[in-house]
């Protein structure tokens, strides 16, 4: 029997002062090597040459988004305090801990006093619900204290994406205090490397001193964002979920939707080979694409990790819980009698896709 559910993707696995001007000198076949000329070029895009322009706010504040918690048996584990400190180390284990590999900062996954912001910004002539979102992400991948954090706010990474319902264009944006934590050279940023960053009046990348604050171009092209964000502008995530549900709601995708990174051709081979998604037609239950009845699932971690780790895998740093739906958490609400029968075949096929993209029953569609 066929599900009768609606194809609406749910989560996975889990980021300028007035009206925007219309800026058009680089050739679109050229790498922006600054923030400023990659930000401009970005907003031509988003605002469809200038044709409909975009307010963001000249500065950006981490303190605006809601503190991600970090759960045992889903109750937040104290982190307000230095001494709280003590309870996060690199055994410490945790409910939902994020999907990206934090643990260079020595106390493993499941660090607190992260915060996720995503909003809607003002576009001329543009309906309500093609409103252009930010995700502006401030990690930490050590311990700070609510306390600290109140007297100064710091983080280790600050991410930032710019998606456009309107045309589906998104932009990536990223700063990290020390960028070998990324396992990236130094050399390659437009800054030193510092203890921390801070998560106060941060400039808009599309402001005039973005350069202050924002790394090139290079480095994102490097971190590769393309391989979390293979089929989907947002990685949806039981760790991202406690915080995007309301007010805070990432945007509604159906499957197959488009998806267009800006300056792709520039990023490069590395990121295209990630772009895409799986189109297996059949969704029915117990079939090869059950999990594509709601998820946009691609050839990078979205049918990899992401998938294994919804299905019963504990992801690095995850309490093995008893209770089911935290360790098989894709659907939500899932049910321990029916799971296997359901899914189980369509984990293995993502898998074996994941594995070798180009099986003919894979069906890959380039999103480029």
């Amino acid at each position: 029997m066929k599900a009768q559910r609606k194809s609406k993707q749910v989560m996975i696995s889990t980021i300028c002062l007035g009206a925007v001007t219309l800026w058009s000198g680089l050739a679109h076949s050229q790498m922006p090597t600054d923030i400023k000329s990659y930000a401009q070029a970005c907003m031509n895009e988003l605002t469809e040459n200038g044709s409909k322009p975009i307010t963001f706010p000249p500065v950006l504040q981490c303190a605006d988004g809601p503190i991600l918690p970090i759960t045992q048996d889903s109750v937040a584990i104290p982190a307000q305090t230095s001494a709280d400190g003590s309870m996060f180390t690199d055994t410490t284990k945790c409910d939902r801990p994020p999907l990206l590999d934090i643990s260079s900062g020595g106390i493993g996954q499941c660090v607190p006093n992260s915060r996720l912001r995503v909003t809607q910004v003002p576009q001329t002539s543009v309906e309500a619900k093609d409103k252009p979102y930010y995700a502006l992400l401030c990690r930490n991948y050590q311990y700070r204290s609510l306390d600290s954090q109140a007297l100064n706010p710091e983080y280790d990474d600050v991410a930032m994406i710019v998606y456009s319902p309107l045309n589906h264009k998104t932009c990536f944006f990223q700063r990290l205090a020390n960028t070998q934590i990324r396992d990236l050279p130094q050399e390659k940023s437009a800054f030193a490397a510092i203890e921390a960053l801070p998560g106060k009046d941060i400039p808009s990348p599309f402001s005039s001193n973005a350069d202050t604050f924002w790394d090139n171009p290079d480095v994102v092209k490097r971190i590769n964002c393309a391989r979390c964000h293979d089929a989907n502008p947002f990685v949806r995530s039981p760790y991202a979920f406690q915080v995007t549900k309301d007010a805070n709601k990432l945007p509604n995708r159906t499957f197959g939707e488009a998806y267009a990174i800006f300056h792709l051709d520039q990023f490069g081979a590395e990121w295209k080979k990630y772009h895409a998604y799986f189109k297996i037609e059949d969704h029915s239950y117990g079939t090869p694409g059950a999990c594509l009845n709601c998820h946009n699932l691609g050839p990078g971690f979205s049918s990899g990790d992401f998938t294994e780790y919804s299905a019963g895998k504990l992801a690095p740093g995850q309490l093995d819980s008893t209770t089911f739906t935290l360790t098989h958490w894709m659907p939500p609400g899932a049910n321990k009698d029916t799971w296997e029968t359901r899914f189980r075949a369509s984990v293995k096929a993502m898998l074996a896709c994941n594995a070798d993209p180009a099986k003919d029953n894979c069906k890959r569609v380039d999103l480029h």
